[in-house]
């Protein structure tokens, strides 16, 4: 009698990054993956399968069902993040050009890790910046040059906002590549006339930080010389603006009780104004420039750190990541007024930590031109490196969710690791709790997905769109990314237009879109082949044109 080949003497063996938890009461557990991205239930005589691999029949149907929530797995998992973390290093679709054109800052606010400094970016550094971005395309091959205006107050420096747009733009134009700006702004001068300013120099979203209510938001994000701000900011909001705003609170014990009414007041000025404004939280759990202040807010416990993170949204299952932050690819620049260079744009209030000058810095051969060159060096490589070299990272079961966390701390000699590493099953119970209480009022299927993303598919052309992941399974909710594959027809190009197919499909959610092409069989990686089995296909031109 012939032996029976086995799921394990196929290939398939257990995913290292299941965590399986037990409701009480409930027989069926319930399993987050998180290289894949994947939660749910598992029928308990699946999960008795799953558990014996060694014995199941390779032919087994219960098989293809494990593969494509990524609970089993036919590759190995550490090699193929490895795997993204190399091809992160290597050509970048889009480039993001961090702009400080001044450090000065018109609030003063006691958790604030900035030195303000008052001086603003002359003409000579703005033509320094705009000819480094130029090398910097011509480097990286990228289709979009993405400008963060931050600072500082950026919107203290308008005049420099416009002149090196138009440098910029022009720099792009000559690359063929395209062209849109962010701003990170208090919002206190954020007045129609300022937007408009704005909008016109290629801007195309806004952060503004709120603190709570009046008085509370008062407390911390004042005036330097004294004196609120909040119901200027409120009505700044208020007025018309041409593009999103998120309204970000940076959430500490001492406001907590007002992130609700904040929502909610921010959700009414939408309502009333016609504004697109997004409210999202930024946790305050460990600051030094809080401690050497004697108006320091208190900082957030683990156990609110925890709540918080699942709440709203911040533990979210993306699957499986690259990197931690955008520092760590290496055509991502910060530049501070005086051209100062920067891997990371939370260091450009320290120039001991810049690695070159835009004047002299050459993309094309960064090592050699650099000035400190090591300052680069960590972010591009040297934090990774150390991630890899980390046995108690590479043994974590969090590692495809954190990448090891954040490099600017790691370089510090500490670990950023996420609020449930030591507790990963009442993570899965909580999550899966949470899930459950936003899908009561939440459509999140797939023939939703469908339905909101068919008018935009069809003004660019898209000839088909799979949806995967969490929409596919039917485990989305409220706080769930939408990742979406889609398909152009033979004789048609998406390229630079793929940043607008993105953002204009953003704005039709209302949430983050991760947006993919097909890969061609060179790039058909066994990462991109467990994805594509979750896939469900929402939008076919040739059925619904």
């Amino acid at each position: 009698m012939p032996t029976v080949r086995t799921a394990v003497q196929a290939g398939w063996t257990e995913s290292r990054y299941n965590i399986f938890a037990w409701p009480p009461g409930g027989d069926d557990p319930i399993v987050a993956n998180l290289y894949a991205g994947t939660m749910g239930k598992v029928p308990l005589l699946e999960y008795a399968l799953l558990k014996s691999l060694d014995e199941l029949p390779a032919t087994h149907p219960v098989l293809e069902r494990l593969a494509e929530r990524g609970l089993i797995v036919d590759f190995d998992e550490r090699a193929r993040l490895e795997e993204r973390r190399a091809g992160s290093l290597a050509r970048q679709r889009r480039i993001r050009l961090t702009i400080c054109p001044t450090m000065a800052c018109n609030f003063d606010c006691p958790y604030c890790f900035q030195v303000h400094r008052a001086a603003t970016m002359s003409e000579a550094v703005q033509d320094d910046v705009a000819a480094l971005a130029e090398k910097l395309l011509a480097t990286s091959g990228a289709e979009e040059l993405s400008i963060v205006w931050y600072g500082g107050e950026p919107l203290l420096a308008p005049t420099v906002i416009r002149r090196l747009t138009r440098l910029l733009e022009a720099a792009c134009s000559k690359h063929g590549a395209g062209i849109r700006a962010s701003v990170l702004t208090n919002g206190y001068l954020l007045d129609r006339e300022m937007a408009r300013m704005l909008a016109a120099s290629r801007v195309k979203s806004v952060r503004v930080t709120v603190d709570g209510l009046g008085p509370t938001h008062d407390a911390t994000r004042h005036l330097a010389g004294g004196g609120n701000t909040f119901d200027r900011i409120m009505e700044n909001l208020s007025a018309r603006i041409p593009f999103p705003v998120e309204v970000r609170m940076n959430v500490h014990a001492s406001n907590i009780a007002d992130v609700d009414a904040l929502r909610t007041r921010v959700a009414d000025i939408a309502r009333e104004s016609g504004n697109k404004l997004v409210f999202r939280e930024a946790h305050v759990y460990d600051s030094e420039a809080a401690l050497s202040r004697d108006e320091m807010p208190q900082l957030l416990d683990e156990q609110s750190l925890k709540r918080l993170s699942l709440d709203y949204g911040s533990m979210r299952l993306h699957g499986a990541k690259a990197r931690c932050c955008t520092a760590q690819a290496p055509f991502n620049v910060s530049v501070d007024e005086k051209g100062r260079l920067f891997a990371c744009d939370g260091l450009t209030h320290d120039p001991q930590y810049t690695f070159g000058n835009a004047a002299t810095w050459d993309p094309a051969r960064p090592e050699d031109t650099a000035t400190h060159p090591e300052n680069r060096h960590w972010f591009i490589r040297g934090s990774l490196d150390a991630v890899a070299d980390d046995e108690e990272c590479q043994a974590c079961i969090w590692l495809p969710v954190c990448v090891g966390g954040c490099p600017k701390r790691r370089m510090a000699g500490q670990r950023e690791c996420v609020f449930w590493k030591d507790d990963p099953e009442s993570f899965v119970l909580a999550q899966y709790a949470n899930m459950g209480e936003k899908r009561r009022d939440v459509k999140v299927g797939p023939e939703e997905v469908g339905r909101l993303a068919a008018p935009v598919l069809r003004k660019f052309g898209v000839a088909r769109a799979w949806v995967y992941g969490s929409f596919a399974l039917g485990c989305a909710n409220a706080h769930s990314d939408v990742d979406l594959i889609v398909e152009m027809p033979p004789d048609v190009v998406l390229g630079r237009s793929f940043f607008d197919l993105r953002r204009e499909l953003k704005e039709a959610f209302g949430r983050k879109v991760d947006l993919h092409l097909p890969p061609n069989d060179s790039a058909r990686t066994e990462y991109v082949r467990v994805l594509e089995r979750t896939k469900a296909l929402v939008f076919d031109e040739r059925s619904d044109g």
